[in-house]
């Protein structure tokens, strides 16, 4: 359950991301998400 938390809590930072990512560019939010997703879980 925890497991499947956390995983879901990256997806919305990724979905957040990718959002921001459209307007500043596309390697800088590649980053961003490869981040987001080791703080999320």
């Amino acid at each position: 359950m925890a497991k499947f938390e956390m995983k879901k809590r990256c997806v919305g930072t990724v979905r957040r991301i990718r959002k921001e990512t459209e307007k500043s560019g596309r390697e800088k939010g590649r980053v961003l998400m490869k981040k987001g997703c080791k703080e999320g879980g």
